[in-house]
């Protein structure tokens, strides 16, 4: 398999990932000299390696040091005005040999697609500089990180998990119109604790999930701010029944209802009419405080890229503004159906396939803080999270979740809660929201602030 020739270097010699470097070059040698692939028209390559390693602790004891790799490719050719499309999952000859031979049979039995286009890349940003990726490479399993705060803990049965992941990414697009490739290099880094209580009053877990690119993330007010919660889940009244009327809602817990209204954001599926967005364009689909944004060049951000797996920027997409739907999730083919630009939304999900998702995906923060809720409020509930919720919406389109929080008299919070039912209606939310706070925080891709509802759209038991 021919080699880069010197001069031709597409990225940092100095990493010393011989197994990556190895699979990159044969990679990008072996499509841009395939004789099918130098007569099409045009073709973009996509690869994704991904390393995973995860340290796990309980307790204060040291769990299992878990480590593992991933890799995906994908070619795309656009041939005699037919797009076929391949990938594969290992990287060696034989399989990139069926990855070429697979596109072009795709594309030879596909009829002309009036929609498809690659994205136009623009160069507004410089994609990786040479010192990132030896610094990468060189980025050691940060195991001093794991100073121990467990002390903090002294009532039993009350048992925590901590657990700390970082993930390098790498990804390269190379598209035979363009002259050069585009490169990322990403250390993610992850923490998560979960506090699990088995005791008398029944079983509970509280998770605190949050991503971080250094080792400043302050560990001590995450944890006790953990054991606050499960301290009142362990003394508050069990409420056991849905109630009406004025709510507040955490953060977290918007969080996990824009997670069941993502789908109806995407792209494609409202080009093929299965959102019931798909005709509500320039429609309003939330309160005229509700504001919905997608933000792949945020800051320090989980879902943050440089670009998307097409090669399309990160960039910042208000989907909805004051309660009007105005785009949705594009990625190049399904934004040519609607006649508008990639908004950099082509990802691997979390089932690692790549398809139309968020990025950093949350509710437009206002400068109302969390007191005026109350305040606004008097009366109510606030809930502050959530112990369980079902992984999909009932067949009426309902969430169901167990939550936690507060009941509020006064404008204050006064009696801690627990197992509070709630039926709910995550598209009816974003209708009924009243006022929107300024605390922002973020739970993996998702972020929403508190968020203040005159009436809770509740529905049957």
């Amino acid at each position: 398999m021919p080699r880069h020739k010197s001069g031709q270097k597409h990225y940092d010699k100095n990493w010393e990932c011989e197994s990556v470097k190895l699979d990159l070059d044969t990679a990008l040698d072996f499509v841009k000299q395939h004789p099918k692939l130098v007569v099409s028209e045009d073709f973009e390559l996509v690869t994704q390696k991904m390393r995973v390693r995860s340290l796990g602790f309980k307790n204060g004891e040291r769990m299992a040091q878990l480590e593992d790799s991933f890799w995906w490719i994908q070619l795309r050719i656009w041939h005699r005005k037919r797009v076929g499309t391949a990938s594969t999952v290992f990287c060696d000859e034989e399989n990139l040999n069926l990855v070429v031979e697979n596109a072009f049979q795709i594309a030879d039995n596909m009829m002309v697609d009036p929609w498809f286009r690659f994205p136009l890349w623009r160069n507004e940003k410089k994609i990786v500089k040479g010192d990132d990726s030896k610094k990468w490479a060189q980025t050691e399993f940060e195991t001093e990180f794991f100073d121990s705060l467990f002390p903090l803990i002294t009532v039993c049965p009350t048992g925590l998990e901590e657990k700390y992941t970082q993930t390098f990414e790498e990804r390269v697009v190379a598209r035979k119109t363009e002259k050069g490739c585009r490169f990322l290099f990403r250390d993610i880094k992850k923490i998560n604790y979960s506090l699990i209580n088995e005791g008398a009053g029944g079983y509970f877990r509280i998770d605190e999930s949050k991503g971080f690119q250094s080792k400043d993330v302050n560990k001590k007010d995450l944890l006790e701010s953990l054991l606050r919660r499960a301290n009142r889940l362990k003394t508050g009244r069990k409420l056991n029944k849905m109630v009406g009327g004025k709510y507040i809602l955490g953060g977290s817990v918007v969080s996990v209802v824009l997670k069941f209204l993502e789908p109806m954001l995407n792209g494609y599926c409202a080009a093929l009419g299965k959102s019931i967005y798909s005709q509500s364009i320039d429609k309003d689909i939330g309160s005229k405080v509700v504001s919905l944004v997608d933000d792949g060049s945020l800051d320090a951000g989980e879902g943050s890229h440089l670009f998307d797996l097409e090669g399309t920027p990160g960039q910042r997409t208000e989907l909805v503004h004051e309660g009007r739907l105005r785009t949705f999730l594009h990625d190049a083919t399904s934004a040519a159906r609607f006649n508008r630009a990639s908004s950099g939304n082509l990802v691997l999900t979390e089932g690692r396939v790549p398809s139309i998702g968020v990025t950093n995906f949350f509710l437009q923060p206002s400068s109302v803080g969390l007191g005026e809720l109350f305040r606004e409020m008097g009366e109510g509930i606030f809930i502050e999270g959530i112990e369980r919720a079902e992984k999909e919406l009932t067949r009426d389109g309902k969430l169901r979740v167990l939550a936690y929080g507060w009941r509020v008299s006064g404008g204050s919070p006064v009696e801690s809660l627990g197992q509070i039912p709630l039926i709910v209606d995550p598209f009816e939310i974003m209708k009924e929201i009243s006022m929107v706070g300024s605390d922002l925080d973020f739970w993996g891709r998702y972020g929403s602030p508190s968020v203040f509802i005159e009436k809770m759209p509740l529905g049957e038991v």
